[in-house]
């Protein structure tokens, strides 16, 4: 009996052992499997980023091909049209004020002829500093 319990026992532990073996071993294959799914959805990831990337180079490239061919034609297309000026066209009137001259209508009186001391004559000529005084005077 002591056998018999001691198999079964033994038994039971080898079905754990096993039972966690698979266990573990179900664990890395999951996780390989996820790493596997993710290593491909960052590959499907860049994919589509180069693809999009590409199709935004080929529109750029479309829209710079027609810039170019319009800036060809530009000349092309504008030697064709009359493109002359009329200046006169342009012009407006002039429409010239009637001139107000406010005071300067009236005309003012002359102003008065500056006062000059008379120069020193005579005895007065003889006068030492006469001259000078005079001189100051008249500035």
């Amino acid at each position: 009996m002591q056998r018999e319990a001691e198999r079964q026992q033994r038994a039971k532990l080898r079905q754990q052992q096993q039972a966690l073996a698979q266990a573990a071993k179900a664990a890395a294959q999951a996780q390989k499997a996820y790493e596997k799914a993710a290593n491909l959805e960052a590959k499907e990831r860049a994919k589509l980023y180069e693809q999009s990337r590409l199709a935004e180079v080929h529109l750029q490239n479309e829209r710079l091909e027609e810039t170019i061919t319009s800036l060809q034609n530009l000349l092309k297309d504008t030697l064709s049209l009359d493109t002359a000026i009329d200046l006169q066209s342009l012009k407006q009137p002039f429409n010239e004020p009637a001139f107000q001259p406010g005071n300067l209508a009236s005309i003012e009186p002359p102003p008065p002829p500056p006062f000059f001391p008379p120069e020193p004559r005579g005895l007065q000529k003889n006068v030492p500093g006469a001259k000078e005084r005079h001189a100051q005077e008249v500035l």
